[in-house]
C-alpha cells in the first residue's frame, strides 16, 4: 500500500489535538492511504475525535494508518515516499530536515486543507535544496 500522506498528530499548545487537521486527513483517506503519526497522544483519543467524522463521512476509505512516533524507522520510511509530510513538532521537523525529507508545518497544512477542492494546493518545502517545492494535496490531503 502506497502511503500518500504522513501527518504528525500532537497536542497543540492548548493541549487539544488538531481536530480540523485530523478530520481533513480522514477525508483525504477516501482516496489514498494516510499515516497518522501519534506523538503524545493515543489512538483512543484520536478515534474519539474522529468518531463524529466517521459517522458523517462513512467508512469507505483507502486507509488511515496509525503509527506511534517512537517507531521512527517506519515513520521515516513512509515519509520518504509520501507526497506530503506534515510535521507538528520541532522534534519531527528536525528529524525530517536531517534526512532531507521536505515537510509542511501543521499550521500551514491545516489552513490549506480547509480550503481544498479538486485543484492542487501548493505547500512550500522547508528547504529549497530538497527539490519538491509543490506537493499535490488535492483530494489526497
Amino acid at each position: 500500500m502506497q502511503i500518500v500522506g504522513v501527518i504528525e498528530i500532537a497536542p497543540m499548545p492548548t493541549g487539544e489535538l488538531p481536530r480540523t487537521l485530523m478530520a481533513a486527513a480522514y477525508r483525504a483517506s477516501r482516496r489514498a492511504a494516510i499515516m497518522l503519526v501519534l506523538r503524545s497522544t493515543t489512538r483512543r483519543e484520536v478515534d474519539r475525535i474522529l468518531d463524529p467524522v466517521v459517522r458523517g463521512e462513512g467508512i469507505n476509505m483507502k486507509g488511515l494508518i496509525y503509527t506511534d512516533a517512537e517507531d521512527e524507522r517506519t515513520v521515516l520510511e513512509a515519509a520518504r515516499r509520501a507526497s506530503v509530510v506534515v510535521a507538528s513538532t520541532e522534534d519531527f521537523q528536525r528529524s525530517l530536515t536531517a534526512t532531507g525529507i521536505p515537510w509542511c508545518s501543521a499550521a500551514v497544512a491545516q489552513q490549506r486543507l480547509m480550503s481544498l477542492a479538486d485543484a492542487p494546493v501548493a505547500c512550500p518545502s522547508n528547504s529549497g535544496t530538497v527539490g519538491r517545492e509543490t506537493y499535490e494535496l488535492a483530494a489526497r490531503i
